[in-house]
Formats: structure tokens, sequence, C-alpha cells
């Protein structure tokens, strides 16, 4: 689902100071100054809009459509979804102590200062734990951790396939790739029903139905048939 001009009007009515302008569906938010804009403006912002997803970008704000059901069509919902749900199960059950955390919809500070928010994450509890000692926390961070997850997940969405052949999450994911994240997976499950991952030192490898993901490296012995991500 694409932003509106009136969703737009309704930002620049809130941030009169702020430049905003639509670019493929997403209101993109500027600084009003030379200076760009930080993860603690980006958490301004989200407080505010706090039903929609927002990114940190090149130092601009990037506003994206509201994380409900029919964000990119049921299709998309569903497969979200199923991974979320596959891995999550997996990680608290597969080994006598939890592997993880399954995020969805949290923010990630990177190396470069950009804020991502992906559809999907998960980072070791060995990492997160290492994050919370060395800053002094007790719980779970609830600001933006300076982090990189070891995996991120991104679910296209129909207005993307559509129009902007999903480069904007393409694109993130071979950043990503650059930065040393080691696995990306794009779903694709509105019209070829795909799955790309991205691994360190690897080639990118689609896989299909009748195919199943794993991680060894990540996630030894977890295994995901792609034809339940469709499944409802």
């Amino acid at each position: 689902m694409t932003l509106s001009t009136q969703e737009l009007e309704q930002v620049r009515a809130t941030f009169p100071d702020y430049p905003a302008r639509l670019e493929n569906g997403r209101i993109i938010l500027s600084p009003p100054l030379s200076l760009p804009f930080t993860p603690h403006d980006l958490e301004r912002v989200q407080a505010t809009f706090d039903d929609y997803g927002m990114e940190l970008r090149r130092g601009r704000i990037m506003i994206m459509s509201p994380c409900i059901v029919n964000c990119g069509g049921m299709a998309s919902a569903i497969a979200r979804s199923n991974f979320g749900f596959a891995l999550m199960n997996w990680v608290k059950t597969g080994s006598d102590h939890p592997l993880g955390y399954v995020l969805g919809r949290c923010g990630w500070i990177l190396p470069n200062g950009d804020v991502i928010e992906p559809d999907n994450c998960f980072i070791h509890a060995e990492r997160m734990r290492d994050y919370m000692r060395q800053n002094g926390l007790t719980k779970l961070p609830e600001s933006y951790p300076e982090l990189v997850p070891d995996l991120v997940m991104e679910c296209c969405c129909c207005t993307e396939a559509e129009t902007d052949p999903s480069s904007y999450q393409k694109a993130k994911l071979q950043m990503l790739k650059a930065m040393g994240i080691p696995v990306g997976i794009f779903i694709e499950p509105e019209i070829e029903q795909t799955v790309t991952v991205y691994q360190q030192g690897q080639p990118e490898m689609v896989l299909r139905d009748g195919d199943i993901l794993t991680i060894p490296e990540l996630l030894p012995g977890w295994e995901l048939p792609i034809a339940e991500l469709w499944e409802t």
C-alpha cells in the first residue's frame, strides 16, 4: 500500500519545518538545514506516527506504509507471519536455551548512522547480552541499538513488485551484505513466489516451491520448506 497525498499533507502539517515529498509510495522527510537527521530525530517522528514503518537513510527519514495486514496484500502478510513464526518457534525450542531474539519492525542503528526497520530479523542472544552489558542495561534496549542483526528478512509488497520492482528492499539487503551482515532474505510472495538468500562469500541463491531454506552457518538444524511460507 502506497502512502497518499493526504498523508503527506498530514506529515507537513505536523512538521512544517521539514521539507517532505512523496517518492515511490513513501514519504521522504528532509532536514531543514544542512545537518542530517539523527536516530533521535527519527524516534521523535516515530512517536508521532507510530503506526508507520520508518527508516533513516543518508540523513533523511523515510516513512512507509502502516504495519497492518493490507500493507502489501494478504499474501505478503501471510508470508511475513509464517516466516517469523517458523523461525521464532525453532529459536525458542531448538536447543536447551533460546538461541536469540526474533524481532519484527524493530529499528537498528548501522555503522554508517542509518537506521533500518526490517520486516523480521534475528540476533544471537550472546551478541545482545554483550551489547546490554557494554551499555549498562539490565533489560532489552528501548531505543534503537547500535547493532547489525545476524539475519534480516524483507517481504515484497505487491505495490513494489508492480511499480518499483522491489529495488528499495533489495538495495537495502545488498547494502547490509556489504556491511557484513551474515544473512539477508528477500521474500516475493505475490508474483513469482520466490525467496532470495544473500550470504557472505556466496552468490545470491533463489529458492522456489519444492526447495528448503537452510542456514547451517547461522542456524544449524533449522529447515523451512518454501511452500510453507504461502500456507494460510
